[in-house]
């Protein structure tokens, strides 16, 4: 099957039957008619060793990265775009879920892409980015949208750049709140997520904001072709959209200041 993600296509090769039942029905909203930009074969099986693949810190050797747990391997080529995940383990479309993140993250940059961890949502046409670690409050805002607002993400959202511009793209991984959009959509703002009693919409300097945008980015220490394509970002498209902290309490009250925002000329909200 060939998935969507973002800007990438993906064709997944499962080996074990009732486990592509699974993943079928698992990115079935995500299913696409594509040229394939990179293949994942998988020969994965249920096992009872309890060592999850994410708690496997990837070791690269020469073009490949390696997650190696007892029963179970997973080995990505992002210059050729492939990849393979065999073995057993505890949890195998979880495993699979794992192994397409890493891909996407380590491979989108051949689209001049990244995978970044954000929540979104369209608001006039336009993505709103959330950005923050874990617990931070991604999948909080986006559960306190107003309604009938379209979800990109809640957890890891693809950004494509080109000179017009950064486009937003949906992708299958989420926390509480699958997409109800594809994308792409023009980027409007990024908000820093800061938990507070009162809403308030703060512009970030340039230097903060490219600091909060680089922390977002999966394995960006790891791999030099990322490193690039941030470096291109930063230098070339950064004043796309704004970034301003976003100062938000548990109610939903802080909407109007985001609708505001997007009225404003980037480089004014920077200022």
């Amino acid at each position: 099957m060939d998935i969507g993600i973002g800007p990438l296509v993906v064709r997944v090769e499962v080996k074990e039957q009732e486990l592509a039942s699974r993943v079928a029905a698992r990115y079935g909203a995500f299913q696409v008619q594509d040229k394939p930009h990179a293949t994942l074969v998988v020969d994965l099986h249920p096992g009872k060793h309890p060592v999850r693949l994410h708690h496997v810190r990837p070791v690269q050797d020469g073009d490949a990265f390696l997650w190696k747990t007892a029963t179970c391997e997973l080995v990505l080529r992002p210059a050729q775009g492939v990849g393979t995940l065999r073995g057993r383990c505890w949890h195998p479309l979880a495993a699979v879920d794992y192994a397409l993140r890493c891909m996407a993250t380590l491979i989108l940059w051949r689209l001049n892409a990244l995978l970044v961890h954000a929540s979104s949502v369209v608001l006039e046409g336009k993505a709103v980015l959330f950005i923050g670690p874990s617990g931070a409050g991604k999948s909080t805002v986006v559960r306190l949208r107003p309604p009938r607002t379209p979800v990109l993400a809640d957890d890891l959202v693809a950004l494509a750049f080109h000179a017009s511009g950064c486009e937003a793209w949906a992708t299958p991984f989420w926390a509480e709140h699958p997409p109800s959009e594809r994308g792409p959509y023009p980027v409007g703002c990024a908000c820093v997520l800061v938990k507070g009693k009162t809403p308030a919409l703060v512009p970030v300097p340039l230097h903060r904001a490219a600091a909060h945008f680089v922390q977002g980015v999966p394995f960006l220490s790891l791999y030099a072709p990322l490193q690039r394509v941030v470096q291109h970002v930063l230098h070339n498209g950064f004043l796309a959209s704004p970034m301003m902290a976003l100062h938000f309490p548990p109610d939903g009250s802080f909407w109007p200041l985001i609708y505001n925002a997007l009225q404003v000329p980037c480089h004014d909200a920077l200022a």
